[in-house]
């Protein structure tokens, strides 16, 4: 006997919801400023600090977040997994759990380094070059497109 609940192989468990893998992505990711504007408050007295982090945080979830439970890393049946994960519109294709997996972790360490310096334009640099290497590197080995 099926459960009311289970979803068959083919079926869009989003179908007809309010709730699509978009809303949920961004709902998570638009909380993240939120708390990080709050801890950088309450830490270092910048809630702009906490909040820029909390704003990479946030979209590297929803990229993430909303690619993954869409099933974009699974390839459709006569789809390649070059074009699983690519964005609609964008002619290069962005990677987006790469992105995600990418840019969350970047946020992390603007905010971390707060913590051995008083120079946030350092940490913003740092933050940069770790997001575009740990990109370089995800959109190669995760199955998506490739450039």
């Amino acid at each position: 006997m099926a459960d009311a609940n289970t979803v068959e192989g083919d079926e869009d468990p989003f179908e007809g919801s309010p709730l699509t893998p978009h809303r949920i992505g961004l709902a998570a990711g638009a909380m993240d400023v939120v708390v990080f504007a709050f801890i950088g408050y309450t830490l270092f007295e910048d809630p702009i600090l906490g909040a820029a982090a909390g704003l990479l945080v946030g979209t590297g979830i929803y990229f993430f977040l909303s690619s993954f439970l869409a099933g974009d890393l699974e390839a459709e049946e006569g789809e390649s997994s070059r074009d699983a994960t690519r964005e609609r519109g964008t002619a290069a294709g962005l990677h987006r759990p790469a992105a995600g997996l990418a840019i969350g972790p970047a946020g992390i360490v603007l905010f971390a380094w707060r913590f051995a310096s008083e120079d946030v334009l350092i940490g913003a640099a740092g933050a940069l070059v770790f997001a575009v290497i740990a990109y370089a590197v995800l959109s190669r080995v995760l199955p998506g497109p490739r450039s």
